[in-house]
């Protein structure tokens, strides 16, 4: 997993080494016309992920993917999306899928709800750090963060001074589902975590 490490954050103005902030990308989830579109592209309501980015803004009806084979650094700075539906067909707000490695790090408050909060399934890999927090809410029968309704989760790490929070609101799934690693100063607080041994 390649990762960007940041110098200064103010704002939206990122400080990264030579060459880094051209090479990212940046999503506003309410307006899919703005931002840089550099590493994504949009269609049906679904920002398809394949390089570095940005993401911020709040949306009810648009969701994201991280493509398969992707290997991305991603930054949620003040994301909330909420997006609707239910059961093992719905996908997560947002949806990592199989054969991709997603390194994100939390820049202040970030929500994600959906019918799988943060969709991490198996053969997907997702590493959280930074300082800001994450609350994810699966609705709709997947986990908060880790496999849809039925499916097994990824490979979850949660490092640095990360603060995620995964409270299932759905009738079986857990709150986090995978294999999952907690390091460094990362507080996690999740109900009926469901972890696996081995990826």
């Amino acid at each position: 997993m390649r990762k960007i490490f940041l110098t200064a954050v103010l704002t939206l103005a990122l400080c990264l080494p030579t060459g880094a902030a051209s090479a990212m990308g940046l999503i506003d989830v309410s307006n899919p016309a703005g931002g840089s579109q550099v590493g994504w592209t949009f269609s049906n309501n679904v920002f398809t992920v394949t390089g570095d980015v940005l993401i911020t803004g709040t949306t009810t009806t648009n969701r994201v993917v991280v493509a398969s084979g992707a290997d991305v650094n991603i930054l949620f700075n003040g994301v909330n999306i909420n997006y609707p539906g239910w059961g093992i067909w719905q996908p997560g707000a947002l949806h990592i899928l199989p054969g991709a490695a997603v390194d994100l790090t939390l820049i202040g408050s970030n929500e994600l709800s959906g019918p799988t909060g943060l969709q991490v399934p198996q053969g997907a890999t997702l590493t959280i750090n930074g300082s800001g927090s994450l609350t994810a809410t699966g609705h709709g029968g997947g986990a908060d963060i880790g496999g849809g309704l039925g499916g097994d989760g990824g490979f979850i790490n949660i490092e640095g001074n990360a603060v995620v929070t995964a409270i299932n609101n759905g009738i079986s799934s857990a709150g986090i589902n995978g294999r999952v690693i907690i390091e460094g100063s990362a507080v996690v607080t999740a109900s009926k975590t469901k972890c696996r041994g081995k990826n």
